[in-house]
Order: structure tokens, then sequence, then C-alpha cells
């Protein structure tokens, strides 16, 4: 039974991350709650140590911004393995949108921000989009996604 969690609340029906864990599986060594993010260092009983943030990407563009720096300041305190997953309310690929209504600059921030991190992207098996405002003519979006940093390729 999960008997442990770091939570950062929900704003109305928006927002909201937990991340649960089970003690006698793994511990967590530290542990950060952010505006957009969630962070918590795992150790598990084989002794090896991996970062893992949780995200709840802002829907407005000046809000966007201060997301992606504060992916960057989370980064800068992970040494070593690392995944990030969840909602992040960007896109980084026209590819993940069903119609040509982008935001240009914004996709490319958040892929400068993957580049710099050596991101990969774990593939979505299944799924081409994960949100939908389910209008008759509805937009579709990939949004809910997760990423490893290269040296969780490396990791034991």
């Amino acid at each position: 039974m999960i008997d442990k969690y770091v939570a950062l609340p929900a704003n109305g029906i928006r927002g909201g991350i937990l991340i649960a864990w089970k003690s006698n599986i793994c511990q967590i060594l530290a542990s950060r709650v952010d505006n957009f993010s969630v962070l918590v260092q795992l150790e598990e009983q084989e002794g090896r140590n991996w970062w893992f943030t949780g995200v709840y990407g802002p829907q407005e563009d000046e809000d966007k911004i201060a997301f992606v720096q504060e992916l960057w300041d989370v980064r800068a305190l992970c040494r070593g393995p690392w995944l990030f997953a969840r909602d992040f309310n960007l896109i980084y690929q026209a590819a993940e949108k069903n119609n040509t209504n982008l935001d240009r600059a914004m996709m490319g921030r958040f892929s400068h921000f993957l580049d710099d991190m050596e991101a990969k992207e774990i593939p979505l098996l299944g799924r081409k989009y994960t949100w939908s405002n389910e209008r008759s003519s509805p937009t579709l979006v990939r949004l809910d996604r997760a990423f490893c940093c290269l040296d969780w390729e490396n990791f034991p």
C-alpha cells in the first residue's frame, strides 16, 4: 500500500501533482514543490538514486515562460538520472497539434530547453493526442508526455 507522498495542490479544477510511493520499496532523499512542478530524489532498495519531476504546465503564455525557467532551475538541482513527465501544456513540434494555430515562439523556447537538457522523449504508445477541446471540430494536442535525460540511458 502507498504510504508516503509529496503534493502540489490543485488550483480550482486545474493543476495538482501527486507523487506517491511505498516506503518499503524506495525512500525519498529530497523533495521540492514549486509553482508548476514537484521534484523528488528517489533511492531504491538496491541503492540506486534518481530524480523524478512531475509537472503541470500553465495555460497562460506569461506563466509558460516562468514554467520553462522553473524546469531549468529544477534540472540544476538534479545531478544524475532525471525523468520528468506529465502535462506540459506545451508542444515542441507542429505535428503535435491537429491545426495550424501554433505559438512558434513558445514551441521554440520549449524545444531549446529539451535540446539543452539532451532530453529524450519516452514514446507514448497507442495515442497521437492526449487532449481535446471536445467541440464538433475539435482541437487535438499532445500535452502529456515523459522525458529522460541522456544519463538515464546509462543508469544501471
